[in-house]
């Protein structure tokens, strides 16, 4: 009987010392987990503080929208425009992946337009595509010992409120134009910026007249591709082109809500699959 107490008393020990193992291993994971939180959500600011200011946006539009949702905390998604001229230039961008690995190569996309639009010889959204292509594959090639397919799809358009035209190029993003009447599909290139170059593919520029009341759309493919409904199946473009079509009497910059209402319907309990950026401008 003294035996079995001892074998007790001893294992009864052996489980606190455990146990407090255990704990300890719990507080380290947690300690760690919460250094990384606060780095990506520092790296969220930083991301976001290299986002334009959409204000400039008001000078050129009757109104607008920016829906961005990441699927994490930073995005694979973002939006750049910037004053040239008498033009407003003006990208949608969807980088591969999503979290930090997108955010990485949005960061590197962000600044790659910031220095293709700067250069006085670029006029054009195709010509800015190429460049960003040429830019992005050797970023991410460097070593050449194999070609790596991360890159960047996105739609770009060139604004001239002088001459009532938008000029569109795209990288496997299309931008889509309602008229009041109307829905007009707009379609890019099917390759991403980056693959350009070794898929041997040239940027294709679209003049699109345009009046005033027209609204633009351009969107990465996070919504589209959300899994949701009754059936969990894809949001698809048609659902999409619809919501647009019964958004017609609702104020642009009312918009962003119901996009955003839409959405959280469709998607259910479901997780959201990917980031989200939805941009409406209306002439």
């Amino acid at each position: 009987r003294i035996l079995l107490i001892q074998e007790v008393e001893l294992r009864t020990r052996e489980l606190n010392k455990e146990k407090i193992k255990v704990t300890e291993q719990k507080e380290i994971i947690e300690l760690k987990n919460n250094n990384i939180t606060d780095s990506i959500n520092y790296a969220k600011n930083i991301q976001e503080a290299v986002l334009p200011n959409v204000k400039i946006l008001d000078n050129f539009f009757s109104d607008f929208f920016i829906f961005n949702q990441p699927r994490d905390i930073v995005s694979g998604d973002f939006y750049w425009f910037k004053k040239k001229g008498d033009y407003l230039i003006i990208a949608c961008a969807d980088c591969t992946g999503h979290g930090i690995p997108g955010a990485f190569l949005s960061m590197l996309g962000s600044e790659l337009m910031n220095q293709i639009i700067l250069d006085p010889k670029v006029n054009s959204p195709g010509l800015a595509l190429e460049l960003l292509d040429i830019g992005i594959y050797n970023s991410i090639n460097r070593s050449g010992d194999s070609f790596q397919k991360d890159g960047i799809d996105l739609s770009i358009c060139a604004f001239n409120e002088n001459e009532n035209k938008f000029t569109f190029s795209g990288a496997r993003r299309p931008i889509i134009l309602w008229d009041g009447e109307k829905i007009h599909t707009f379609e890019p290139i099917p390759c991403s910026v980056g693959e350009m170059k070794e898929r041997n593919e040239k940027p294709v520029e679209i003049e699109i007249p345009i009046k005033k009341g027209d609204r633009i759309y351009m969107f990465s493919d996070g919504y589209i591709d959300q899994f949701g409904g009754e059936k969990n199946k894809k949001f698809l473009i048609r659902r999409f082109k619809e919501l647009i079509i019964e958004l017609d009497k609702t104020p642009i910059n009312k918009q962003k809500d119901i996009f955003m209402d839409k959405f959280n319907s469709w998607k259910r309990n479901q997780e959201q699959l990917d980031d989200i950026l939805v941009i409406g401008v209306e002439i």
